[in-house]
């Protein structure tokens, strides 16, 4: 029972986080336009789950604020024209202090409300907004008759039903509680996750009919719930429930916590591996009837494979909506003026990896509007508008996510960039380098071009952290830039960390994996055009760069008469990997690599094989890196 709790109190909590992101996205949207009756009602309703939520756990500071917090809006949805910019400062100030208070209860401790902003907020409520208890509006006081038939459903939801009294109790006086236990079974069919409960009772109160029924908002599905008002005495057991009339079909949400579905991913990837393994088996036997039947649990498992990661994919709109408050704040702070636009928002990505973008998502930004987009006046000198822009934008490229950040700011000026590198002895005083590696130079550990170090930049600290944790992703990041129109970084993931497909080669002797995806041809090794810097390959009289595995790696054993190449794409760049043998698709489950190969260059990962065999997988991005230089070295 208490780990059934503990399941409930998360659920809570994540469910409080997505109420603070509506009610944050909501005040942050009225700074674009005029607020009106629907707007502040999402607010209002927002703020009112929140704190009937809080209730439920006993989070009685929590439940104090949020009604703090909702007494404003009380007040502003009856006259939304009323809401002004300090309204909406101070909404956001008390989004801030909710989430505080949760973050403190999550961890078990006990918050307390800042008393500046409760003051604050006491002179824009309406009186006793503060209050910590619920005080039903003044008037004559009068009394109802309540029937409830809670669902069957309300044990398991976490809900409990003394609670319900117990809020009643706030409102006013409660009397006559009478229960019926008639719908309770016997024996086996009874089941001590259900709610058999029934009950009527009497409320003396000058709340208004639609305040009591509000008690009951979070239980109201599949519930039968009737209030009415006492004209004449009636007893208890007179009173009739109100059946909830037929209505449309609804689909039903099942919330399943982030763990469990890693553990079934994990479960399909023992699975994927024990059926390969099958699969060598009955090779080796040459039983055909088992391997046909093997191919059929292949596409089955296949399936299930997809489904189950269709399942921790979730869109990237909601980590993009948290900048338009980053950068509201840190433009006003440069005194800038930055327009904000999304692009996107629908494209999906693995959770996992939406949670781990968002920190290199805000260097990003806060170097865009630091270093990128200028002030107005500049701009106005520049015949430019005095209103700079910023567009995230997300889009499936090529079986991979492609996340821009673009802004129409001064751009990189690379004699500055060179400058500063040869300063801080980055590179050498007469290095030659091309375009492509003076923009890479800003990904250097301990680069910063800011002359005065501020809150936001000049520490050195910020783009190689990003490149880190963008390859930690298995992706790539670049940077296209001209001086004088604006900077555009580009970063490339994988659409999933766990399981893919992949293609599986040979090459000296041992066996390696490529992202089926970025595969895009497969061709013998033909007319190779070489010199001392230079690797190139005659495809239909395209020249295209190549490398081949075994010198990247330095691997040993005889070279076949004929070696084979695969064509593999990432972005808009195409180059070859030459290997000694095709062996065709894998699906491949992903497994971290050891301490001693981490350092491997080219290597994204590693995965275990039907044979037993451990093979690595390719980090295409860097291989096409490495492809890419006019000189190649090995890496091993």
């Amino acid at each position: 029972m208490a780990a059934d709790l503990e399941s409930l109190r998360q659920t809570f909590f994540t469910e409080a986080g997505e109420l603070l992101t509506q009610l944050e996205s909501g005040l942050l949207a009225l700074a674009e336009r005029r607020p009106d009756a629907d707007a502040v009602n999402s607010l209002f309703r927002a703020a009112h789950t929140l704190k009937g939520s809080a209730g439920l756990f006993g989070l009685q500071s929590v439940v104090a604020f949020a009604h703090v917090v909702e007494g404003l809006l009380e007040t502003l949805r009856n006259a939304p024209e009323s809401m002004t910019e300090a309204h909406r400062k101070l909404l956001l100030s008390g989004h801030d202090e909710l989430a505080r208070m949760l973050e403190l209860c999550g961890r078990g401790e006990t918050p307390t409300a800042d008393a500046a902003l409760l003051a604050a907020f006491g002179g824009h409520g309406p009186a006793g907004a503060a209050q910590k208890k619920e005080t039903p509006a003044a008037g004559p006081v009068s009394r109802w008759k309540l029937s409830i038939k809670l669902a069957a459903s309300v044990l398991r939801d976490g809900m409990d039903p003394l609670t319900f009294l117990r809020y009643l109790q706030r409102l006013g006086t409660v009397e006559q509680v009478v229960t019926d236990f008639s719908a309770l079974p016997s024996g086996d069919s009874f089941d001590p996750e259900s709610s058999y409960l029934s009950f009527a009772l009497e409320l003396s109160t000058a709340a208004a009919k639609e305040t009591i029924e509000e008690v009951f908002e979070f239980v109201r599905e599949g519930s039968e719930i009737s209030v009415e008002k006492v004209t004449k005495p009636v007893a208890l057991a007179e009173v009739e429930p109100l059946v909830a009339a037929p209505t449309a079909a609804v689909v039903q949400q099942l919330k399943v916590s982030a763990p469990r579905l890693d553990g079934l991913v994990d479960l399909i990837g023992e699975l994927v591996l024990a059926s390969a393994t099958a699969h060598v088996a009955a090779q080796r036997s040459k039983d055909a009837a088992t391997g046909e039947a093997l191919a059929a649990v292949d596409a089955l498992v296949a399936q299930l494979r997809d489904a189950a990661l269709g399942l921790r994919m979730v869109p990237i709109g909601d980590t993009f909506a948290r900048f338009h408050r980053v950068v509201r704040e840190v433009s006003q702070k440069l005194g800038k003026e930055v327009e904000l636009e999304l692009k996107g928002g629908d494209t999906e990505l693995d959770k996992a990896m939406v949670e781990q973008l968002f920190d290199p998502l805000l260097h990003v930004v806060r170097n865009a509007l630091d270093h990128g987009v200028e002030g107005p006046e500049v701009r106005k000198a520049q015949s430019k508008s005095p209103k700079g822009k910023l567009t995230l934008e997300a889009s499936h490229d090529a079986g991979q996510v492609l996340i821009s950040i673009r802004d129409d700011g001064g751009g990189l000026k690379r004699e500055k960039l060179l400058a500063t590198a040869r300063k801080k002895g980055l590179i050498a005083a007469n290095a030659q380098l091309s375009d492509a590696e003076i923009v890479d130079l800003i990904f250097l550990p301990g680069f910063s071009s800011a002359e005065a170090v501020t809150e936001l930049s000049g520490r050195g600290v910020g783009m190689d952290v990003v490149r880190r944790a963008v390859t930690k992703l298995r992706g790539s990041i670049d940077v296209q830039s001209t001086e004088g129109v604006g900077t555009t970084l580009r970063m490339r993931l994988p659409l999933t960390l766990a399981i893919i497909d992949g293609f599986l080669v040979e090459a000296g002797g041992c066996p390696w994996v490529l992202p089926l995806k970025q595969v895009t041809e497969c061709l013998s090794l033909g007319d190779v055009l070489e010199s001392e810097l230079h690797q190139r390959l005659d495809v239909r009289g395209e020249l295209v760069p190549f490398l081949r595995l075994r010198d990247v790696y330095q691997l040993d054993g005889p070279r076949p008469v004929r070696e084979s190449v695969l064509l593999v794409q990432h972005g808009e760049q195409r180059v070859g990997v030459v290997v000694d043998r095709l062996i065709g698709a894998w699906q491949t489950v992903i497994k971290p690599l050891g301490k001693i190969f981490q350092q491997l260059e080219g290597v994204g990962g590693s995965t275990v094989l039907g044979t037993g065999e451990v093979a690595f997988i390719i980090d295409v991005p860097r291989l096409v890196q490495l492809a890419m230089k006019p000189r190649l070295r090995a890496v091993a």
